[in-house]
């Protein structure tokens, strides 16, 4: 009868705490006194040396803004009509890029970089004889703002992002920015449009011949595409540089290369039905500030409640699809393409082990509705009186982002004549190389996950 009664207790025991976990997370079902002392929050980010790094302005001075202007040949005839998109674009960006409070500096850029152009005003900028350089060289123009984004600096350019002269093929233009994007910068394009009145110089099957476009800006087959690139070193300040010089700009489109390119909001601890769940949220969910990278983070803690059938312990997140969208509306290619990247800690006997890359191969899933992504992970048993952190980077996968839907109406790979004077050459391949060399690179999601067992 003891025995008989004491099966019953477990089963009740059990059954009290699936209801628990299924029905509401944050109960602490055990007795979590053989635990060690839970990690805070700070400790967390300190052990894993991934605070949110920024480039610190000295207090009181006004932030750097560079300011570069194509002033190739093929630029001038974005000024040859009077007020032109381009003109007025460029007149508002010297406005407020003083009102704003900004440390401004001009320079134009062709087959070299200028000094600066000291207190240079939009009359000076909007003169056809300002365009006057033979050829583009972007690689010199990514150099200087490798160099100058490690102190600080804010740049724009503002070109129609055509690399001109003996390197025309776009090589030169990609292989620069990707040397800039291994610092991480925050980076931003406005696609934008204006009318068009002069010589356009082909650097395509026709290179070293030249056709006049005629184009009044009156509509989009009737204009010509140009540029704003926005380089910052952390994202408060690419947000407060679109904010405060941008705001009139209204780009036709825009490119956030630095954000993830599939966007998941909120994360919930989902076991699966039916089963006797072996992990209970011991603290809620905590959003975390964003890091390094502009991706959304969050700590999860769960403590163990039922001993695994084995010597690994499965564990279900369920992620919502920003706007209730799925994954085919965030430009990703398949989900079964997307990669982990996990590195684990332990803490034992009030002492953090060395970081290890963990041998985890978790499983995406999209829910039946289409609306949630299950992720399935499958984690060794904690030792007792432990916890372990998992750092869990969710990545888009090598290849696996689309390209924004609007590049393949405002590209061309063939400039030679004027019907296409109002698309711009080859821009797939740099929006490309925005792609793979910037938002690849930044998680879909990046969670920690405290999982313990007392004795």
């Amino acid at each position: 009868m003891k025995q008989l009664r004491a099966r019953e207790l477990h089963s009740a025991l059990l059954m009290f705490l699936f209801l628990g976990c299924t029905g509401s997370n944050e109960l602490r079902t055990v007795d979590d006194t053989d635990l060690p002392p839970v990690p805070t929050t700070e400790a967390v980010l300190q052990v894993c040396q991934d605070e949110a790094q920024s480039v610190v302005k000295p207090a009181g001075e006004f932030r750097r803004l560079d300011l570069y202007v194509d002033s190739s040949g093929s630029m001038k005839g974005f000024v040859g009509r009077a007020n032109s998109d381009y003109s007025r674009a460029l007149m508002s960006l010297l406005e407020r890029a003083a009102t704003a409070g900004y440390d401004l500096s001009v320079f134009s850029f062709a087959d070299r970089l200028s000094n600066p152009l000291g207190n240079v005003g939009a009359a000076t900028i909007l003169k056809t004889n300002f365009y006057s350089g033979k050829e583009t060289s972007f690689p010199h123009l990514f150099e200087r703002i490798t160099r100058e984004y490690n102190k600080g600096a804010i740049s724009v350019v503002v070109s129609d992002l055509v690399q001109s002269g003996r390197t025309g093929d776009q090589r030169s233009l990609i292989l620069g920015f990707q040397e800039l994007a291994r610092n991480h910068p925050q980076v931003l394009l406005l696609a934008l449009r204006s009318s068009f009145e002069g010589l356009y110089f082909v650097e395509g099957a026709r290179a070293g011949t030249s056709q006049l476009l005629s184009l009044d800006g009156t509509a989009v087959e009737k204009s010509r595409p140009f540029y704003a690139l926005v380089i910052a070193p952390t994202r408060n300040d690419l947000d407060e540089a679109r904010r405060f010089l941008l705001p009139s700009l209204q780009g036709y489109e825009e490119f956030d290369a630095s954000s993830p390119g599939l966007k998941l909001t909120d994360v919930e601890y989902s076991p699966s039905e039916g089963s006797i769940p072996v992990w209970n949220t011991y603290n809620p969910v905590e959003p975390l500030p964003a890091g390094l990278l502009s991706s959304p983070r969050a700590l999860l803690s769960f403590l163990e409640i039922t001993p695994p059938a084995g010597a690994k312990s499965p564990l279900r997140l369920r992620f919502s699809f920003e706007d209730s969208k799925d994954y085919r509306s965030h430009g990703l290619w398949s989900l079964r393409d997307l990669s982990f990247k996990v590195h684990r800690r332990s803490l034992r006997s009030g002492k953090w082990t060395q970081a290890v890359d963990a041998e985890i191969h978790p499983e995406a899933l999209l829910s039946a509705d289409g609306k949630f992504l299950n992720i399935n992970y499958t984690f060794p048993r904690p030792d007792t009186s432990s916890w372990d952190l998992y750092h869990v980077r969710l990545m888009p996968g090598a290849g696996n982002l689309r390209l924004p839907s609007w590049v393949e109406e405002w590209t061309t790979p063939d400039d030679s004549l004027p019907i296409w004077g109002n698309r711009t050459f080859k821009l797939e391949l740099f929006i490309e190389a925005l792609t793979r060399s910037l938002r690849e690179q930044v998680p879909v999601s990046e969670h920690y996950l405290l999982l313990g067992r007392g004795e």
